[in-house]
């Protein structure tokens, strides 16, 4: 059994359930770095809003070369590398927008003394958008948030989706979202369980 399989098999999954008939527009979401522990919360929160999601393939090394020419630095991180390609992607895919927030904190889940996220995972899109010229306000969305702090992760989207005119609808979305990614991690934590578990 590989645990990281099941992981990658579910949320593919997630993302192909759910999606609305006659969406208010299509979002993209990059596969990589924070939002492979984080695309249930992403996935419910924009379907629930009326959204069509749209995730970027899975990485590869033709991922890695199709954004390749907007790395600016060889020595930042090989998962971040590939984040260019996963944006080249998306924008490919012809999205309406690219939602990608900067978060200095990663999801508390009390088992540390902190819970920071890495600074190239923290801020990874303002880097994006200052390299490669294909992105811009419109296309791409990174507000800063904290999904630590709910009326902050309402706040934010309210602002950062105002012109869909669904602020009415995002505290309901939101609290779908949080709900999901914790079902997920009690599937995935569940399944750890199974494998290790002594015949």
């Amino acid at each position: 059994p590989n645990l990281y399989e099941f992981k990658y098999d579910s949320i593919v999954n997630i993302t192909k359930n759910n999606q609305p008939k006659i969406p208010i527009g299509r979002v993209g979401l990059p596969l990589a770095l924070s939002f492979y522990e984080q695309l249930p919360f992403w996935h419910t929160l924009f379907t629930e809003l009326g959204f069509e999601t749209v995730v970027s393939d899975e990485s590869s090394r033709d991922m890695y070369y199709l954004g390749q020419h907007t790395i600016p630095s060889d020595t930042v991180c090989y998962p971040a590398k590939l984040t260019h390609g996963h944006i080249e992607d998306l924008l490919n895919k012809g999205v309406d927008f690219i939602f990608y927030p900067c978060m200095s904190y990663n999801i508390d889940e009390g088992e540390s003394d902190n819970h920071f996220n890495c600074p190239v995972v923290a801020y990874y899109p303002e880097l994006l958008l200052a390299n490669n010229p294909r992105l811009n306000s419109e296309n791409f969305l990174h507000p800063y948030m904290d999904l630590n702090v709910r009326k902050n992760v309402i706040k934010v989207l309210s602002q950062s989706l105002k012109k869909y005119n669904i602020k009415g609808k995002i505290p309901a979305a939101v609290d779908k979202a949080f709900a999901a990614m914790e079902k997920f991690r009690a599937e995935t934590a569940s399944k750890a369980q199974e494998i290790i578990r002594p015949a």
